[in-house]
């Protein structure tokens, strides 16, 4: 849902069909403790959070979800089979789990 926002000083701050896109993680979770945005993240991105009470959560069940994610590593270190064949077990894994939670989500 897109909306427009106001600011009663300022007047219209962004209209319907303009999508702010905001990728630092800090942002996201400044403005959903300031109470300015909502957003869908990992638990454990907002565990910390949770913990203090800053921000609530309630786990999103029932729906098609997509989310594009990344494999990270330092750019300073020589790739070896090893390394790789890590990234390659990682991502199975997640793949099995995410195939696995929307099969039991579809169920549902």
């Amino acid at each position: 849902m897109v909306r427009e926002v106001t600011d009663p000083t300022l007047g219209p701050l962004m209209h319907p069909g303009v999508v702010p896109r905001i990728d630092l993680l800090s942002l996201i979770k400044a403005l959903v403790v300031e109470g300015t945005a909502c957003s869908i993240l990992s638990l454990g991105a907002v565990w910390e959070e949770i913990g203090n009470g800053s921000i609530v959560a309630a786990e999103v069940r029932g729906i098609n979800l997509s989310r594009t994610i990344y494999s990270a590593r330092s750019p300073h270190k020589t790739i070896t089979g090893l390394l790789v064949k890590t990234e390659d077990v990682l991502i199975s894994s997640i793949i099995k789990r995410l195939t696995a939670i929307a099969a039991v989500a579809t169920l549902g």
